[in-house]
């Protein structure tokens, strides 16, 4: 019964509709449903039709063995369950880029356009709103400039051109995003980052959160993506198998299976303006 609750407010607050790439949507194959925080822990409250909520119901995979992970045996030791996000051929689709792309996917699937917008490091913006509108960017040497190009799209294929302008741009190092290192007094929530590095470096985007009931300590879910598996995952907690998949911060760090990560490490990365 209590499943049977859980399936049901999930059905009615998140569809198929908020992961434009699916072509269906299982409630019972989500990240809310299929992976419950040990006892004594209690998931946190996430509004209806926020990011969290949005991330909480995620879909995943079943686990399948591709033949590039036969080639990596170690990709199998960290990945716990597949995320069911489709790995377009874009560039730079690892690190950073999996929480950018869970940002902009959310805003899309909203209908929230307008703000979706990324930086160049001169400071120039690159929006959404001005690439549906018909415009498209160029550069003539280091300088950014725009052509109309008399065709509006707001469809989800223009999108992903869209999205995959940004990766081309980050992946030289022309493109930023806006993000802030957390302050230690600061609750980690959904869609935050552990990152180490610049743009190439290492990250791991926070898929859920619960605390423990009585100390309100807090542990968490963990996502990446790393080439050449193509697929995105929840991290396998290797170092502490009754916790796994959840994480938790241990004398201020995250043991992952690649990178340990500190507590200044935490970020937070927002599109909206």
């Amino acid at each position: 019964m209590k499943l049977f609750l859980l399936l049901l407010l999930i059905a009615i607050s998140v569809t198929a509709g908020d992961y434009t790439w699916l072509s269906s949507y299982r409630e019972s194959r989500t990240i809310g449903v299929l992976f419950s925080p040990p006892f004594p822990h209690l998931r946190t409250n996430q509004a209806q039709g926020s990011f969290g909520e949005w991330l909480r119901s995620f879909p995943v995979q079943k686990k399948t063995v591709t033949p590039a992970m036969l080639l990596r045996p170690d990709v199998m030791d960290h990945c716990h369950s597949f995320l069911d996000l489709d790995y377009p051929d874009l560039p730079r689709q690892k690190g950073i880029a999996l929480a950018v792309r869970l940002w902009a996917e959310y805003l899309y699937a909203r209908g929230e356009n307008w703000d979706i917008e990324f930086w160049f490091r001169t400071g120039e913006r690159i929006d959404f709103n001005l690439w549906l509108s018909g415009m498209r960017p160029y550069f003539v040497g280091d300088k950014l400039k725009w052509r109309d190009c008399d065709f509006k799209d707001s469809s989800y294929d223009s999108f992903r051109r869209y999205m995959g302008f940004f990766f081309e741009c980050a992946s030289t190092g022309f493109m930023t995003v806006k993000m802030r290192r957390l302050r230690d007094s600061e609750v980690l929530q959904p869609g935050d980052v552990y990152f180490s590095g610049e743009w190439s470096g290492h990250a791991v985007v926070i898929m859920d959160t619960a605390v423990h009931r009585t100390t309100g300590k807090m542990i968490f879910l963990l996502g990446q993506g790393l080439p050449p598996e193509k697929q995105y995952h929840l991290i396998e907690n290797v170092r502490d198998q009754e916790l796994s998949p959840w994480f938790a911060e241990v004398n201020g760090e995250v043991l992952t299976p690649q990178v340990v990560f500190k507590r200044e490490d935490r970020y937070r990365i927002y599109l909206e303006k």
